[in-house]
């Protein structure tokens, strides 16, 4: 799950209790519905800006407000990890999608900026290649193998009154995990990325990011771009990057507004190219006692570099996919060679293309009545069959559990503690 921290307040059990049986109540409300229809309000680009959140104000915002490298960026690079079992391919190739509002699922207070807002996305990456992304290696645990991945382009406001709209060429599936590292090694260097290759090379406006290939020093400006807390994309430009660990040059450490599901979030230059993949990072939210409800945690800046957001760096993922005898010519300087069994770019159509075995696009797995809420307007007289209902109360119910299980073993975690921290240590 995305950075495994889908919320770090320090609260008593017993609100994790009350948060089951809440998420419990919502998804068995998922029964009585008919049509695959709901509400997605506009973007709240006020309150993004009024509230203190991790590292002095929130800088995260929509696509469309960003300046223009990083919404192209964000529109044509970043991609989204989402559950299968919540998306819905009509016809016509438009998708529906199933996704609570953000502040329903963590219990947000009133005044927290995109509780409105859909919460789908499981994880973030960013395109490094025609048929390759970069994300985090965590990401892709065993409720994420290869298998059962759905990458998704688009999941971005493209204006105020323009709401996410997903077509079914802006989903891909995972072909092979091309590279992954997630470790701790003797000598304290720590590695968590993973490189996907995707069931065919993207298509239409998208693109890949640009690498960089320069040294930066601590105070320089970095923006990232991901799906925090699986809500549509935001970008935050008002990252500083605090320590590159050049002994070891392993990842960096930064102050950036980031979220669970934004692991695997890229993080760019003041040019747009690629520099690292967000891996790590603080606790996000604390308890109001008073409201009973969740704020995101206030941070002081500056601040050490150990307690900060950590990224890994591009390169180690570069080092290994090539390392591994991977044939890109763009990214390896090596060409592939036909029948070789390795599915290249440039292998998809012609002579070549038995080394690219056709894979199942998203949604043809599914029976065509899956359940779904539209972000157009439903159709009329649409019923939700039964068998996808329980399908649907059951991914919710899932997810739900899990949070609240992370919600309360953060309750003793102390304010120093990462995200995936124990894990390693324990390697």
């Amino acid at each position: 799950m995305a950075r495994e921290r889908r919320s770090a307040a320090k609260h008593g059990r017993a609100h994790a209790s009350a948060r089951v049986g809440g998420a419990s109540r919502s998804a068995l409300a998922l029964l009585s519905f008919a049509a695959a229809s709901c509400t997605v309000e506009g973007p709240n680009t006020t309150r993004a800006l009024a509230d203190a959140v991790i590292y002095g104000t929130d800088d995260r915002v929509e696509a469309f407000a960003a300046a223009p490298v990083f919404r192209e960026l964000a529109t044509t690079s970043a991609v989204a990890l989402v559950p299968e079992a919540q998306l819905r391919i009509d016809a016509d190739g438009s998708v529906e999608f199933t996704a609570r509002p953000l502040a329903e699922i963590f219990q947000l207070c009133a005044s927290e900026p995109f509780g409105e807002q859909p919460s789908l996305a499981e994880c973030s990456g960013v395109l490094i290649a025609p048929d390759l992304l970069l994300t985090a290696a965590h990401c892709l645990d065993e409720q994420w193998p290869c298998e059962r991945q759905v990458w998704a382009f688009g999941f971005a406001w493209s204006a105020p009154d323009l709401p996410p709209q997903f077509h079914s060429e802006d989903l891909y599936r995972c072909r092979t995990i091309a590279a992954r590292r997630y470790e701790r090694t003797f000598d304290d260097r720590v590695f968590d990325y993973a490189v996907v290759q995707l069931d065919r090379p993207v298509s239409g406006a998208r693109r890949p990011a640009s690498l960089s290939r320069e040294v930066f020093e601590p105070g320089e400006r970095l923006t990232v771009i991901g799906y925090p807390d699986g809500i549509p994309v935001k970008v935050d430009s008002g990252a500083e990057l605090l320590d590159v660990r050049a002994a070891t040059q392993d990842y960096l450490s930064l102050t950036s507004d980031t979220f669970s599901s934004s692991s695997g979030s890229g993080v760019f230059d003041t040019a747009g190219r690629l520099v690292a993949v967000l891996a790590r990072g603080s606790a996000d939210y604390e308890y109001d006692t008073a409201n009973t409800c969740y704020r995101a945690r206030h941070v002081t800046v500056p601040i050490e570099p150990a307690l900060a957001e950590q990224a890994s760096f591009v390169a180690p993922a570069i080092e290994q996919l090539c390392n591994s005898g991977w044939a890109s010519s763009t990214l390896c300087d090596r060409a592939s060679q036909c029948g070789d069994g390795q599915c290249s770019v440039d292998e998809y159509d012609g002579p070549c293309r038995a080394d690219c075995p056709a894979i199942p696009r998203v949604g043809s797995r599914r029976p065509p009545d899956a359940p779904g809420c539209a972000i157009a307007p439903a159709r009329a007289g649409w019923v939700t069959p039964p068998s996808m209902v329980v399908l649907a109360l059951f991914v919710v119910l899932r997810r739900s559990a899990r949070r609240a299980r992370l919600r309360t073993a953060a309750k003793n975690r102390s304010f120093r503690s990462f995200t995936n921290w124990n894990r390693f240590q324990s390697w």
